[in-house]
């Protein structure tokens, strides 16, 4: 009975030492990301040549989002908000630049949530295109919507989701890139 207890706790033992070596295997082989991060109105290059910083970033009003899901001809979910962020593009080269906006996320500690295209497509132009184009030299500006679901968050986060901290985001790995916010909100 003993020789069997020694010899489960052994191979406990063996299994612990190789797990634990496995992960300290991966982490050296993946370091954490190098965070990179710019306040409002400082750039990031976004993509090769292209520089990107945030003008603006604020809630739209209950009344404003009811108007734009009667044009989409739903209900909003229960009671979400929607953040229009105002970005500056810039193509700093001497070549036209075409690129998708798809990988632009919006994330707060524990949430994540990527642009509103359903929002996009009854803009009637107000907001930008999921795909931009810049010339050689080229700044634009452009407002992009994203959904603040409360199922994303506690009801007491929720209850004070106007002073959450939300950034942009583009990359996560091997440099993780931040446009950090400073939300307002208006009626």
């Amino acid at each position: 009975m003993k020789k069997r207890v020694c010899i489960i706790s052994g191979i406990l033992l063996l299994l612990v030492i190789v797990v634990v070596f496995g992960y300290i295997r991966i982490n050296n082989m993946y370091p954490p990301s190098r965070v990179v991060e710019a306040d409002m109105g400082e750039e990031l290059e976004y993509q090769e040549g292209v520089m990107i910083s945030v003008d603006k970033a604020e809630y739209i009003s209950n009344k404003q989002r009811d108007n734009v899901y009667e044009k989409i001809g739903i209900e909003p979910v229960s009671d979400l908000k929607i953040l229009e962020v105002t970005i500056m593009l810039e193509n700093v080269t001497k070549e036209s630049k075409k690129m998708s906006m798809t990988d632009l996320h919006l994330e707060t500690t524990g949430a994540s949530n990527g642009i509103s295209k359903v929002i996009i497509d009854v803009s009637e132009g107000r907001y930008g295109s999921l795909t931009q184009e810049l010339q050689p030299g080229e700044k634009k500006q452009i407002i992009l919507p994203y959904e603040v679901l409360p199922n994303l968050f506690s009801k007491k986060i929720w209850n004070e989701i106007e002073k959450q901290k939300f950034w942009l985001t583009f990359s996560s790995y091997p440099e993780k890139t931040k446009l950090n916010l400073r939300i307002g909100v208006y009626e």
